[in-house]
């Protein structure tokens, strides 16, 4: 091999070993939020949500689309809350979450920064 050769696999295997790491770890952080999700879904406490404002950041998923949407949660005792929370919807439920909906989300009380609206964790 030539020192050309050399060089260009050197620089190949480091550009290979680094497309692997920033795969696995996409998908290591798109399964510990659908963990969460579907913990959250299983657990938390059912609450309807006013979408305040949504928007399609561009990503896809199984050619769903990631909306990025901040949601106005009621508290059982009528009290509210604001969060964000990015979700991937089917195409045709992209409708459901403009703004000025309600949808329906499940929190923890003791952790109201995360949310998880409701039917949209079985894309993942």
């Amino acid at each position: 091999m030539t020192a050309v050769e050399i060089i260009i696999t050197v620089v190949g295997g480091i550009l290979l070993s680094f497309m692997v790491l920033i795969m696995f770890m996409a998908i290591r952080t798109s399964y510990k939020d659908s963990s969460a999700a579907k913990t959250l879904l299983k657990d938390g406490i059912s609450a309807p949500a006013l979408v305040r404002s949504s928007s399609q950041t561009g990503s896809w998923l199984n050619n769903n689309p990631q909306i990025a949407m901040v949601l106005e949660v009621t508290r059982p005792d009528g009290t509210t809350f604001d969060v964000s929370q990015t979700i991937h919807a089917p195409v045709l439920e992209a409708s459901r979450f403009q703004a000025g909906k309600i949808v329906r989300v499940k929190y923890k009380p003791d952790d109201e920064k995360h949310v998880a609206v409701e039917g949209m964790y079985l894309l993942k």
